[in-house]
């Protein structure tokens, strides 16, 4: 019998490992879970290679497209559309976007803290509705993020309502009390849980 290719055989190794690593993570996390990281992990990567951007770049590039500039509604439905028709991605989304605008509406908050803005969807979702004067400070620790999000924002019109501080100064803004006599209002876990502290 002739003998298997070196190459052949790590091919073969490696298939396997990557088997027996997909079962236990399927036994661990599930299907829901293992979809979730197939699409993230190897899926997005992929594709952010063959398209030359990153899905947060392409849900910008579809907003600008396709949104009216000012229109903070009309940007959160481009990208409702954009996530249910091409890609997935993880915000508030419209359904549960409804059950955030009526909390807002109900206590209106003077100060709001995001932690975690993505591409800033729920950053423009809550802005849309604070009253005059009130704010919204949202964090976001990576930069390209951050980046997408001011963009996101400054389109929809309301960057007025939005102030974009970096994780240091917005600690020191809590625990100084560098807004006095308005205590943040609410703090609103974002896109990336374990950047959250308590403030």
């Amino acid at each position: 019998m002739p003998e298997a290719p070196p190459l052949l055989l790590a091919a073969v190794l490696l298939g396997l490992v990557l088997l027996v690593v997909l079962l236990l993570l399927l036994r661990h996390w599930g299907w829901g879970l293992c979809l979730i990281g197939w699409n993230e992990f190897i899926l997005q990567p992929i594709h952010n290679l063959l398209m030359g951007d990153t899905k947060e770049q392409r849900i910008l590039n579809h907003v600008l497209q396709h949104a009216e500039p000012g229109n903070a509604q009309s940007v959160l439905e481009a990208i409702d559309t954009y996530c249910e028709q091409k890609e997935w991605a993880m915000n508030v989304g419209d359904k549960k976007g409804k059950i955030v605008d009526a909390v807002i509406q109900e206590h209106q908050p003077s100060v709001l803290l995001e932690l975690g803005a993505y591409c800033g969807y729920s950053a423009v979702r809550m802005a849309r509705l604070l009253s005059p004067g009130a704010r919204l400070i949202t964090i976001e620790i990576n930069p390209d993020c951050a980046a997408i999000t001011q963009r996101m924002v400054d389109f929809a019109g309301v960057k007025d309502k939005v102030c974009r501080d970096g994780l240091l100064s917005v600690r020191t803004w809590a625990l100084t009390g560098a807004v006095p006599g308005h205590p943040c209002g609410w703090s609103v876990p974002g896109h990336h849980p374990p950047a959250e502290e308590e403030v």
